[in-house]
């Protein structure tokens, strides 16, 4: 057999990555985006959702980033730098390059990342619990967003949760983590010659994000949002990095559509608000704008009362019809979803106007696909739900354990320990009943050359608390702060160190913390739960990580025991 001489290895070997690059090149170049001409209504502004800018590790600066989000026709832009807040992030709401930009913040908390916008920016980080953080933000006035709930890195965990506004059914950066190896490996020759394409092309349908997000809703009311996750850099190493999707192709990719009802005002933080409002009640819906513009589109339940609900609504009627606004040129295919589940299915589609009949109460949402697309199984639209003859469950607060099913702790023993710089004291005394009540007052300070400060009151003594399910105490304090409730764990590797937070306000409450909700914060990695009948010592502390350097305060306590 003749072996080839190394030219015509090299001529052949040459011909043959040609054909393989015209066949990966051709599909992004003949790929367009489907033409819609419709205007957007008055009643909607449609912007760009969940970017990093220099605040954090993004690569572009707020002129950038709003030069961008203009050129990608939006309206509104939500910043969503990493932080506990991110405290330049959240004050950088302002009009830019007649944009709306929005301040936020990702958290990166114990559960996973949660993005939040619109919140007053509170004198202390959030916590790093999910639950803590969410009520915190909620409070603040925020909306807040589980991101990337089935990210391969950094997935959400604790789906305990509530009381949350929704959560990202897309996410860029993580359906690039997800998409295969090969679709990975011609990304940056699609992406040269069409953005548009090689960006849906990392894209499938996220089964699994609208099954939870349904899952959620079974109870309660949540809302879904596609998130553009944009940094304009891709670091591959700390020496290689690559600057590209560009925020602009990012920009174009994902849309959110709101519903204000009103025009956008030239004061920033009033505009700001009509768009938070109009998120927290789920008064918007989702497009791939890559695909096409969603111009026009609109969907309202009209209930066989006659009442009229927008998204996100809740109507006490079982029946009536959701009327679809489908101005197109082009045909569509309609899903309408009763519980997560499909009721019905409208293929090839060409009215304007659809009306879906409901007869049964359930939560209804709508996706809409364009089949005779390139990417026919990718969601164009998603709207929020309709909530109809349901109302969602709010769940109340937890209830303390019993005073006949507590132990009281000795308290006798508790004493103060600080960093050097910081001042901190204890004062004892008694209630009118003859209680005995501590007062812990403090003012924190880092120690030169160091960034970590905290003041404690400690109880370094034995304790067997293997019979009992948590702690219990009634706090107070002078002002709205929050503190830790530690304990230490004796293990064969030396300690096990244990946390977790809670809030005070000036009001007495009782706390009951079960052991179970805990986290492991320094010692052996291990997923065990801790010894509680090797229990080292026990701790009320704040720190550097639930408040700044110059906080001062004051935290009242009596009743410590275990349940």
């Amino acid at each position: 057999m003749k072996r080839l001489k190394p030219k015509k290895v090299l001529k052949w070997s040459s011909l043959l990555l040609v054909v393989l690059c015209i066949l990966i090149i051709l599909p992004a170049l003949s790929y367009r985006q489907k033409v819609n001409l419709n205007p957007l209504p008055s009643r909607y502004k449609k912007g760009v959702y969940h970017m990093h800018s220099v605040f954090s590790d993004g690569k572009g600066d707020l002129e950038e980033i709003t030069l961008a989000a203009a050129a990608a026709g939006a309206d509104f832009a939500i910043l969503t730098d990493h932080g506990e807040p991110n405290r330049l992030a959240a004050l950088a709401t302002a009009w830019m390059n007649d944009v709306l930009l929005i301040g936020g913040s990702e958290l990166s908390l114990d559960a996973g990342h949660l993005a939040a916008a619109g919140f007053r920016l509170p004198d202390r980080p959030y916590p790093p619990e999910a639950q803590e953080a969410i009520d915190e933000i909620i409070g603040d006035g925020g909306v807040c967003f589980i991101s990337h709930p089935f990210d391969t890195r950094i997935p959400w965990t604790d789906w305990g949760v509530h009381g949350f506004t929704g959560l990202e059914v897309f996410n860029c950066y993580s359906s690039a983590r997800k998409a295969s190896p090969v679709t990975l490996a011609v990304f940056p020759l699609q992406y040269l010659f069409n953005p548009r394409y090689a960006l849906l092309n990392i894209l499938n349908y996220p089964a699994e994000n609208l099954s939870r997000w349904d899952r959620f809703n079974e109870k309660g009311r949540y809302f879904a949002i596609y998130a553009s996750d944009a940094h304009a850099v891709l670091p591959v190493s700390d020496a290689i990095r690559f600057y590209f999707p560009s925020y602009v192709n990012m920009f174009r990719l994902f849309q959110v559509y709101v519903q204000t009802d009103h025009a956008l005002g030239k004061d920033p933080r009033q505009s700001a608000a009509m768009i938070i409002t109009a998120l927290r009640h789920g008064r918007f819906f989702n497009a791939v704008e890559a695909i096409a513009p969603a111009n026009g589109f609109d969907a309202v339940f009209h209930s066989a009362g006659g009442d009229v609900h927008e998204m996100g609504g809740v109507s006490p009627a079982r029946s009536g019809s959701i009327r679809l606004e489908l101005p197109f040129e082009f045909s569509t295919d309609v899903h309408l979803l009763r519980n997560g589940t499909v009721q019905r299915k409208i293929t090839g589609n060409r009215h304007k106007q659809l009306m879906l009949e409901i007869d049964d109460a359930g939560v209804y949402r709508i996706e809409v696909f364009l089949g005779d697309h390139t990417f026919p199984d990718i969601p164009w639209i998603l709207t929020n739900p309709f909530f109809i003859g349901r109302e969602p469950v709010r769940p109340g607060p937890p209830i303390p354990p019993p005073e006949s099913a507590r132990t009281p702790l000795p308290i006798g023993s508790l004493t103060v320990e600080a960093n050097p710089a910081t001042r901190a004291d204890l004062e004892r005394t008694a209630a009118d009943d003859g209680r005995p009540v501590l007062h812990f007052t403090f003012r924190l300070a880092a120690d030169e050359g160091r960034q970590d400060f905290w003041a404690a009151l400690a109880r370094r003594q034995r304790v067997d608390l293997s019979r009992q399910s948590g702690f219990c105490f009634e706090a107070r304090g002078v002002k709205r702060q929050r503190f830790w409730l530690e304990f230490r764990v004796a293990t064969p590797e030396g300690e096990g160190w244990y946390r977790h937070s809670f809030a005070v306000a000036p009001e007495w409450r009782v706390y009951a913390l079960p052991f179970a909700r805990f986290r492991r914060f320094h010692g052996a990695d291990t997923a065990a739960p801790p010894d509680m009948g090797r229990v080292r010592a026990v701790f009320f502390a704040i720190n550097n990580v639930v408040a700044y350097a110059g906080a001062h305060g004051a935290l009242s306590l009596r009743e410590i025991g275990t349940y």
